[in-house]
């Protein structure tokens, strides 16, 4: 339930977070620009689409030593917050446009256009742990579509491709160096939609459970109207589209209107904005089961907001809006009060259903004992899922010269309950010494 914020005020600008009930500064007007010769940001994006994972940010803001330059910046993988980094600047050097970051855990993507050895989109992936980098092209015959966020979760990376030759658009997860399309044009039938197929897509995709789980927005041919799927485990199902009945509205009115600003996921279930009759506009979810609302601004229905009654105009979502807590689905989103005054909000969604977590163990003799130079020695650490849910284990890294992995069966996979797997630990010395 970490929450990141960009916010302005009459003087000052910055990327914020609020962790364990603290208020936080990450970087504002008066910070410096790593590798900015002494500049200090100038602009923060509020339209931008900045990430959180695991308390630490990725952002996208702008500093003018000697021009304005956008630049993506983070403190992922860093010993303390401030510790910022560049990830990558559209100076015209190496980057001519960069995007909106996602982050999972130490990693951060991006989608952009990049100038080495030519102009071409491709995805950049980075640890911010130990800066290495890793570069998603589209799969041969196919180009990247510039215009969707690229998402990650563990290995696999989600992201909209299209086929210049066939026509054939896709969402398309590489996982493990393999292409899987999670859905295409032309091809893949539409479920609740007759056999339909889909026309095009809407809504940026997002991806979750190591890539297993997966939700989009998109529109058949025949005129069938935007609609929210979700893939889970690999199976695509409808969540709503314009023949639903909207939860909580009036005299059973549907669904007219999916909202571009998308449509978020977590441990299996969405949260979505859309709208039905009358211009009524609702935060919609299928957690618990059954689809039901939020809250919508058509039942005039009050909240309670440090003490005072509120009621909500406006509101936007993001793709990151939501999260599985020990206390609940929590989701956050952006309002804007009737009485005149902006909010982030963040709302508890709690079924009665026990909530479930894995729990990770760590174990084996990671000590090496004398090895000569020029020699070597292995030893294997095991890492058990001792919790209820499932662990999803994104990466192992934190290795540097003269230790290595020979072997990993753990990153990128996803250990059940009372399961584990393995690493092996290799310790190669080059130099005398303790």
């Amino acid at each position: 339930g970490n929450v990141m914020i960009t916010a302005y005020g009459s003087s000052q600008a910055g990327v914020y977070t609020f962790i364990n009930g603290q208020l936080q500064t990450v970087a504002d007007y008066n910070t410096l620009v790593p590798g900015g010769g002494g500049a200090t940001f100038t602009r923060f994006s509020g339209s931008s689409k900045n990430d959180i994972s695991d308390g630490r940010v990725a952002f996208l803001a702008e500093s003018s030593s000697p021009t304005t330059v956008l630049g993506l910046y983070s403190n992922a993988g860093q010993p303390t917050a401030n510790d910022l980094f560049e990830v990558a600047v559209a100076d015209g050097s190496e980057w001519e446009s960069i995007g909106n970051p996602w982050m999972d855990g130490d990693t951060i993507a991006m989608l952009g256009k990049r100038l080495i050895p030519n102009s071409h989109d491709t995805i950049l992936r980075i640890n911010g742990s130990d800066l290495s980098v890793d570069f998603v092209n589209a799969e041969s015959g196919y180009n990247l579509v510039s215009a969707y966020q690229a998402s990650i979760s563990g290995n696999a990376t989600l992201f909209r491709s299209y086929n210049p030759q066939t026509g054939i658009g896709e969402f398309t997860i590489l996982r493990d160096g393999v292409y899987e399309p999670l859905a295409q044009t032309g091809v893949t039938p539409m479920p609740g939609q007759n056999g339909l197929t889909f026309k095009t897509f809407d809504l940026n995709p997002v991806i979750d459970n190591g890539g297993l789980d997966a939700a989009f927005g998109g529109r058949g041919d025949g005129g069938a109207g935007r609609c929210v799927y979700k893939s889970i485990g690999g199976t695509l199902t409808l969540v709503a589209n314009a023949d639903t009945v909207v939860p909580g509205g009036f005299d059973n009115g549907e669904f007219n209107f999916f909202d571009d600003t998308g449509v978020t996921l977590a441990n299996g279930h969405v949260v979505f904005r859309a709208q039905g009759p009358l211009t009524m506009q609702g935060l919609y979810t299928d957690i618990g089961g059954e689809l039901t609302f939020i809250f919508n601004n058509g039942t005039s229905d009050a909240i309670e907001l440090e003490g005072q009654t509120e009621y909500i105009n406006d509101f936007k979502l993001s793709s990151r809006s939501l999260a599985y807590t020990p206390n609940g689905y929590e989701v956050v989103f952006w309002a804007q009060l009737l009485s005149g005054d902006y909010a982030i909000i963040k709302a508890t969604i709690n079924t009665g259903a026990p909530l479930v977590f894995p729990d990770i163990s760590v174990s084996g003799d990671a000590t090496f004992g004398n090895v000569a130079v020029g020699s070597s020695s292995t030893q294997t650490v095991t890492i058990s899922n001792v919790g209820a849910g499932d662990l999803v284990i994104s990466t192992v890294n934190g290795l540097t010269s003269p230790y290595s992995k020979p072997a990993d069966n753990c990153s990128g996979s996803t250990l059940a309950p009372s399961t584990s797997c393995t690493v092996n630990v290799r310790y190669s010395p080059t130099t005398t010494g303790t």
